[in-house]
């Protein structure tokens, strides 16, 4: 199994290094190899998450970050609660997360496997924090280590 990480964070999918945009189901059968694939969808569109799952399944990744989920949820989630949707449904608290419904999300957690999964969500008066006084703020110490700490480019 490759060492392989998959991200729902983006609106587009990113197979190599030079191909990016929309992706069809029959796109998935034929995937350059890569040690990271980033996913994305639109938000309430089912075969978007269902194509999401296919390749969750087929690349059978080490780890899977998910934008809609901070990492305390993210820690929640065990193998069992996996099998069964409704349990992870109301574990996650999803019905108030302001995501559409988790029937259209749940298959692509049904796909992961032994995948480690991780939140990358921040709490709201975080992601205020950073866009009002900088990410590294927010980052604190470990902000060096992404180069927050850095002026951006004018």
């Amino acid at each position: 199994m490759k060492n392989l990480l998959v991200s729902a964070t983006l609106a587009l999918a990113v197979f190599g290094q030079a191909q990016a945009g929309e992706i069809s189901m029959a796109d998935l059968d034929h995937l350059q190899p890569a040690d990271v694939y980033v996913l994305g969808e639109t938000h309430d569109n089912p075969i978007h998450h269902l194509g999401q799952a296919r390749l969750i399944r087929a690349v059978q990744p080490k780890a899977v970050v998910f934008e809609m989920l901070t990492p305390e949820q993210a820690g929640l989630i065990t193998p069992e609660l996996l099998r069964d949707e409704d349990a992870l449904e109301a574990a996650l608290g999803w019905n108030a997360s302001g995501w559409p419904d988790f029937s259209i999300y749940y298959p692509i957690f049904a796909a992961l496997g032994e995948a480690k999964i991780f939140g990358a969500a921040l709490a709201k008066n975080e992601v205020r924090r950073a866009y009002f006084e900088g990410a590294a703020v927010v980052f604190g110490d470990r902000a060096e280590v992404f180069g927050l700490d850095q002026p951006l480019p004018e």
